[in-house]
């Protein structure tokens, strides 16, 4: 099955779009790359394998199961009709330097991550906090809310942006969870 996998080893384009490192490719060929010698792998990092039945039993990030059960009954959601899961579950899989951008994972999903091989290094930003008038420190979250939050003009694609965020990060390792 072909599914797209950026290349992030090619350059952009000569207006800086990133749309000429989308090539089509199978999970064997992103696998075979993985797996070759000297550095002469490509970076790729492939995002959609849905795994509808990955996690249908009870768990602490079953958001999804409870809102689809909470919503039996109402339009497009009768008692015959099945959750999407294939559309909400799924894997994703890359060689080693691949990068996911700043995103927020919007759909109101409980993401998770299993590592399976490899290691991921895994970022959480927060909006810098601010000092009230009585002293505390408070974040405000609202601005994730902001439909022009990635596209500030202060705001670079491929850097931290620490004027923006206070950053924290964790190295997950095969076998964790997060």
């Amino acid at each position: 099955m072909l599914t797209d996998i950026p290349d992030q080893s090619r350059g952009v384009d000569e207006f800086g779009s990133y749309g000429v490192r989308v090539l089509q490719g199978t999970l064997q060929q992103l696998l075979d790359c993985s797996q070759m010698e000297g550095g002469k792998g490509k970076i790729l990092n492939a995002l959609q394998f849905p795994m509808p039945e990955q996690g249908l039993g009870e768990s602490p990030f079953s958001t999804d199961s409870v809102a689809w059960c909470g919503t039996k009954g109402w339009p497009d959601c009768g008692e015959a009709v099945l959750p999407p899961t294939s559309d909400i579950r799924w894997g994703l899989a890359a060689t080693t330097g691949a990068v996911h951008w700043w995103h927020i994972d919007s759909d109101g999903f409980g993401t998770y991550i299993d590592v399976k091989a490899g290691m991921k290094w895994w970022i959480v930003a927060k909006p810098k906090a601010h000092i009230s008038l009585r002293g505390s420190s408070q974040h405000d979250f609202s601005e994730f809310g902001s439909i022009d939050l990635f596209t500030r003009p202060d705001y670079e694609m491929e850097d931290p942006n620490t004027s923006m965020w206070d950053l924290e990060a964790v190295v997950l390792t095969p076998g964790t969870r997060l």
